[in-house]
């Protein structure tokens, strides 16, 4: 009996064998999306401080100035790679992809599993840390006045907020749970 990563190599060895110049493709293609990226990325980051959005140094950056750095980068990365990248993919995938045949499709779908968290309760806890900082009034506090109390609290306080929220929506999920299940022996 094979494992997983077997199974996983040897799909990905048929996929080559049998589709040899779209990976090819693909690979030229993300490549020069990722080199794209990393180019506009270092035009924006040095024409925001040459414009002002962003000061020169770190200890004079506050919340509100990388929240409108990391807008307009976004922007400008849509704008440059999205402009033709997403044609792109739209046009691999129903013009190639969708034409596979059905056996085949299913076996590139089978793949390998993966983490269903991804980061989210990560993203959770910044989102709140952010309302937090906003709420506290240091939105334009430059991070050369903040403490390392301060840092440290407020990203606390943050986690506890969505612990306290994660608890109470398994709380409720549990009791719903048992409900349902004393609803189904009745």
């Amino acid at each position: 009996m094979k494992t997983s990563e077997e199974k996983d190599a040897e799909t990905f060895r048929k996929f080559l064998t049998r589709h040899c110049k779209m990976f090819f493709l693909m690979v030229f293609m993300a490549a020069v999306a990722i080199a794209e990226a990393i180019f506009v990325f270092i035009w924006i980051t040095g024409s925001t401080q040459a414009s002002g959005i962003m000061p020169n140094t770190i200890g004079q950056c506050t919340i509100n100035y990388f929240f409108i750095f990391t807008i307009n980068m976004v922007l400008w990365e849509l704008a440059f790679l999205g402009i033709w990248l997403i044609p792109a993919g739209l046009v691999i995938y129903y013009a190639w992809y969708k034409k596979l045949p059905e056996k085949e499709r299913r076996e590139y779908k089978g793949g390998r599993g993966h983490k269903k968290d991804s980061g989210a309760l990560s993203l959770l806890v910044f989102l709140v840390w952010l309302a937090i900082v906003w709420l506290d009034g240091k939105w334009n506090t430059p991070f050369q006045d903040w403490t390392l109390n301060s840092w440290v609290y407020t990203w606390l306080t943050a986690f506890l907020w969505v612990l306290l929220a994660v608890c109470i929506f398994g709380i409720v999920y549990i009791g719903w749970i048992l409900s349902e299940k004393n609803r189904k022996c009745k």
